[in-house]
C-alpha cells in the first residue's frame, strides 16, 4: 500500500466509525516503508489512544473525522505544547485549552506533554545579559535589516516559524523581513530568489532557515550583530563539524553546537535530543560546515543551484562556497540552545546522489600536487580525473574536457559502461561538450605497416587497450607487406585500412594515412613498433591543448634520438607499463619545448596540420622528415613540445633496421636535402650538451639567469627551463635564419659577437657556449668576450 491507499482506507474507516478496520490498517502500515511524517503522526496518536482507552472511539482521531483534519490538529497541538515549554509568554493552559477543544482527553494531554516537552526553559538565553544596551550604545552600531528566508509549501509550518520570529527582540532602528518562498525548484534556487529580493529591500543580514525551526533565543538579533562585527565571519550556524569528513556527510564527524532537535523515527517514537558538545574555552568554534536548519550570513554568496538542484547537501555546499571566498564560519558559544528544530521525519530519497555530487565538487577539487600524489597510488581512479576536470575548468576548459573524458573512460573500464559511475561521468562529459568551450578534437592514429605483423598487431592492441575508443580512430597503411600483415589487417573491423601496392616509404605512407583519416581529427603518427601505454594519449593531448601556440606533442620513451629517452634501469614491456602507470599523470612542469619531435609517436594538432601541410616526401623513404616538420611548425608560428609524463614504449628500428647497410647512406643523402632546403644543419641548430647543464648547481625553485651564445634553437635553454622553471633564459645566435625561427621558442637575439663591438647591458649567473658549433681556433676569443657577460658570482660554461 502506498500513502494514497492508506489515507483513503483511513478516511473510509473514520467515516464509517469502523475503528477495528483502523486497527487493521495500522497493521498493514507496519509492512510499508515508514517514511511519511503525516502517517507517522497519525499512528502515533492512534497507538497512544488505544493504549489509554483500549479503543479510539473517543479522542482526537475520532473527533477529527478524517485523516487530513487529524494530522492538522495533531501538528497544531504539538506546536502549542512546544510553545508552552519554550516560550515564557505562552502558558500550559493555552495548550490544554486547545487540546480539549479538539477532543483530546485529559490522559491524552498528559501523555502528549510527556512526549513533546522536557520541563526545561530556555528563556532569553543569550550569553551576555547586557547585550541589548551594549550593542545599541556602541559607537560602531549601525541599524540594519534582517531578512528571514524560508522555503515552504506548508502554510501552517510557515506561520508557526513566523510566530517565533515575531517574538524576537529587535535592536533599535533595525528592520525584520520574513520572506516565504513557495514552489521552489530546489533549496538553492529558492534561497537565491530570497537573497535577491532581500537585497532589494536593503537587508544586510540574511537568515536562511527551515519552516520547522523555532527560534527560542529572543535576543538572537542582538547576538548576530555582535558576532558579525568581526568582518572575517561570513556565516553562523547552530551545529557543525570542525573539519569536512572524507565522506562529505557532516554528521560523520564530531559536532559542535547546541541545538534541540525533535524528530519522528521510523518506529514512530517521537524523541527530543539536545545536541550539546563542549566548547573549547567556552568560546565560539570555527567550523567547516553547518547544518541547513539555520544559517545566518552577513555576505551574499550565490547558492549553487547549478549542481544542487534538489533538497540535500545545499547547506554543505554553501558552507564550502563561503570557505572558498575566504570567510569564516562559526558556531557561537551557547550556554543553552538558541533554536528548536522540529525535524519530523527526514526524506532521504536522493541523499546519496547529492552526496556524490558534493564529494566530487568540493572534496576532490584538490591542488594538482594532491591529485598527482593520489594518482601515483591509483592512476585508474576515475574520480581523480573528475577532480582534474574541476581543477582545470576555469583555467582551460579543453583540459577539463579531456580530464572528464578520461574519467568516463576509467569509470567504464572499472565499473562498466552501464554503471552509475560511468553514467554520472558521461553526464559531466556531455555538459562539458555542450558548453561550447571544450572543443578538443578526437584523434586519428596513423600507423605504417611493413612486414612487421607481430609488432603491428601489438601496436594496434595497445591503442585498443589504453585509449578511449570514443575518441580515437585507427588508420593503418600497409606498404606492400608479404608476411601476413594484410590478411590480419583486413579482418579488423575497427581499423581504416589502406593497402599500398608498393613500399611508399615513411613520409608518403604517412601522408596517405592522413588523407584516409577523419579530416576533423588531430593526427597521431605512431610507429608500428611502438606501444601506447596507460594514459600515454591522455597526457599527450593534455600537453597539446595546454597552449594555443602548441602545434605538436611528442612522447618520452626508452628508445629514440632527440634527447627524448628516459634513462631508467628497466628491460621488459610489463616493467615499462608499470612505470607508465605512475608516470603518465598530470603534474607541474612536465612539458619541454622542442625544435623537432621524433615521429615514432607524434601528435599533431589539426589546426597546425592545416597550416603546415603534409610531410615533405623529398625525404622518402625516411629520416629528416621529422626535422623538416619541426622547422615548418616553427615557421608557421607553432611550438613543438615533449611531454615527459607521456611515456610510449618503442622497440626501435623494426623497419629501417632491416636495411642498416644502407642506413648511413640514406642519412647523409637526406641531410644534404635538409641543408639545401633550410640553409643550415640540424646539428648546428639543435645542438645539446648535457655535461654543460650538469655544471649548473641550483635548486629547481631558485631564480637565476642564463645566457647561451650560439644557442641555435635553444635546445639547452629548453631543458634548463624544464629543470629550473624560474630561471630567466636568453639566447644569442649569429645565424639570422636560425635566430628568426628560434624566437618562436625563446628570447633569441640575432647577433654575431665575433664581428660586432658590444657593451653588454646585463650580466648573467651562467653563460654557456657549446664549442661544437664554433671554430676551435676562436675559443679563446669567445672566452674573453663572454666573460664580460658573467656576474662576479657567476660562471662561464664552455665545452
Amino acid at each position: 500500500m502506498d500513502k494514497t491507499d492508506i489515507v483513503r482506507s483511513i478516511d473510509e474507516a473514520l467515516h464509517g466509525r469502523d475503528f477495528e478496520r483502523l486497527f487493521q490498517i495500522r497493521k498493514e502500515y507496519e509492512k510499508t516503508e515508514k517514511n511519511d511524517a503525516d502517517l507517522a503522526y497519525f499512528f502515533l496518536i492512534h497507538d497512544m489512544e488505544k493504549d489509554i482507552t483500549g479503543n479510539i472511539s473517543d479522542g482526537i482521531i475520532s473527533a477529527a473525522g478524517n485523516f487530513e483534519n487529524a494530522v492538522r490538529i495533531i501538528k497544531k497541538l504539538k506546536c502549542f505544547i512546544i510553545r508552552s515549554e519554550w516560550a515564557e509568554e505562552f502558558s500550559v493552559d493555552d495548550a490544554g485549552d486547545y487540546a480539549l477543544s479538539v477532543g483530546a482527553s485529559a490522559n491524552e494531554i498528559l501523555l502528549l506533554r510527556s512526549i513533546w516537552t522536557r520541563d526545561s526553559k530556555a528563556g532569553n538565553n543569550t550569553n551576555d545579559a547586557n547585550i541589548k544596551s551594549r550593542i545599541c550604545e556602541g559607537d560602531d552600531y549601525t541599524p540594519e535589516t534582517f531578512a528571514f528566508i524560508i522555503c515552504s509549501n506548508d502554510k501552517d509550518e510557515f506561520d508557526e516559524a513566523k510566530w517565533w520570529i515575531d517574538r524576537l527582540y529587535v535592536p533599535e532602528g533595525c528592520g525584520v523581513e520574513v520572506l516565504e518562498i513557495t514552489d521552489a525548484r530546489s533549496m538553492c534556487s529558492g534561497y537565491n530568489e530570497g537573497m535577491e529580493y532581500a537585497a532589494s529591500l536593503g537587508a544586510k543580514y540574511k537568515i536562511y532557515m527551515h519552516h520547522d525551526v523555532r527560534i527560542i533565543n529572543q535576543n538572537l538579533l542582538y547576538d548576530l550583530i555582535d558576532i558579525f562585527k568581526d568582518e572575517s565571519i561570513g556565516m553562523v550556524g547552530m551545529v557543525g563539524p570542525k573539519e569536512v569528513p572524507n565522506d562529505g556527510i557532516m554528521w560523520s564527524d564530531r559536532q559542535y553546537g547546541n541545538i534541540v532537535e525533535a524528530r519522528i523515527s521510523k518506529i514512530l517514537n517521537y524523541r527530543e535530543d539536545s545536541i550539546t558538545l563542549e566548547y573549547p574555552d567556552r568560546k565560539s568554534v570555527d567550523v567547516s560546515l553547518v547544518d541547513g536548519c539555520f544559517i545566518a550570513t552577513s555576505k551574499d554568496v550565490l547558492w549553487r543551484e547549478d549542481i544542487f538542484d534538489g533538497f540535500d547537501f545545499y547547506d554543505a555546499s554553501q558552507s564550502m562556497e563561503f570557505k572558498k571566498k575566504g570567510y569564516r564560519i562559526i558556531i557561537p558559544y551557547m550556554e543553552t540552545p538558541w533554536i528548536f528544530h522540529d525535524f519530523g521525519m527526514p526524506e532521504l530519497g536522493r541523499y546519496d546522489y547529492y552526496k556524490d555530487i558534493f564529494v566530487k565538487e568540493y572534496l576532490q577539487e584538490k591542488s594538482l600536487f594532491e591529485i598527482e600524489s593520489r594518482l601515483k597510488k591509483n592512476s585508474e581512479d576515475y574520480e581523480l580525473y573528475y577532480q582534474l576536470g574541476n581543477y582545470y575548468l576555469k583555467e582551460n576548459p579543453k583540459l577539463a574536457f579531456l580530464s572528464y573524458e578520461n574519467a568516463y573512460y576509467m569509470a567504464c573500464k572499472k565499473y562498466g559502461a552501464g554503471s552509475n559511475e560511468a553514467y554520472s561521468m558521461k553526464d559531466v562529459l556531455c555538459k562539458s561538450k555542450m558548453s561550447g568551450k571544450a572543443n578538443a578534437r578526437n584523434v586519428s592514429f596513423v600507423i605504417l605497416s611493413y612486414n612487421s605483423l607481430e609488432y603491428t598487431r601489438e601496436c594496434v592492441e595497445s591503442v585498443r587497450a589504453n585509449c578511449y575508443d570514443g575518441a580515437v580512430e585507427i588508420v593503418v597503411v600497409d606498404n606492400n607487406s608479404d608476411d601476413g600483415s594484410v590478411k590480419w589487417l583486413e579482418e579488423q573491423e575497427d581499423i581504416v585500412f589502406v593497402r599500398n601496392k608498393e613500399n611508399t616509404g615513411f613520409p608518403r605512407g604517412c601522408n596517405i594515412g592522413i588523407k584516409a583519416a577523419n579530416p576533423d581529427n588531430d593526427i597521431f603518427l605512431l610507429n608500428s613498433d611502438a606501444l601506447m601505454l596507460p594514459n600515454s594519449l591522455y597526457m599527450m593531448r593534455m600537453a597539446l591543448y595546454s597552449d594555443k601556440k602548441i602545434g605538436a606533442c611528442g612522447a618520452s620513451t626508452n628508445n629514440a634520438s632527440n634527447n627524448q629517452v628516459v634513462n631508467i634501469p628497466l628491460n621488459t614491456v610489463p616493467e615499462y607499463t608499470e612505470y607508465a602507470r605512475v608516470t603518465n599523470i598530470p603534474a607541474e612542469n612536465i612539458v619541454e619545448l622542442k625544435s623537432k619531435l621524433v615521429m615514432f609517436a607524434m601528435l599533431i594538432k589539426r589546426d597546425a596540420y592545416i597550416k603546415v601541410g603534409e610531410l615533405d616526401e623529398r625525404y622518402t623513404p625516411g629520416n629528416y622528415e621529422d626535422d623538416d616538420y619541426g622547422m615548418r611548425l616553427m615557421e608557421a608560428g607553432f611550438r613543438s613540445v615533449m611531454c615527459w609524463n607521456a611515456f610510449v614504449y618503442h622497440y626501435g628500428s623494426k623497419s629501417f633496421g632491416k636495411m642498416s647497410d644502407k642506413y648511413r647512406e640514406l642519412l647523409e643523402r637526406n641531410r644534404i636535402k635538409f641543408i639545401d632546403k633550410w640553409g643550415f644543419t640540424s646539428e648546428r641548430s639543435m645542438h645539446f650538451k648535457g655535461k654543460l647543464l650538469a655544471e649548473i648547481k641550483k635548486e629547481s625553485g631558485e631564480k637565476f639567469s642564463v645566457l647561451e651564445v650560439q644557442c641555435g634553437f635553444g635546445e639547452m635553454l629548453s631543458r634548463i627551463k624544464l629543470l629550473y622553471p624560474f630561471a630567466e633564459v636568453k639566447g644569442i645566435e649569429s645565424d639570422e635564419k636560425i635566430a628568426a625561427l628560434g624566437k618562436n621558442k625563446f628570447d633569441i637575439e640575432h647577433m654575431d659577437l665575433l664581428k660586432e663591438d658590444f657593451s653588454p647591458d646585463k650580466k648573467y649567473d651562467y653563460v654557456i657556449l657549446d664549442t661544437s658549433v664554433i671554430d676551435g681556433k676562436d675559443e679563446e676569443v669567445w672566452r674573453k668576450k663572454l666573460s664580460l657577460y658573467v656576474k662576479d658570482t657567476g660562471k662561464l660554461l664552455i665545452g
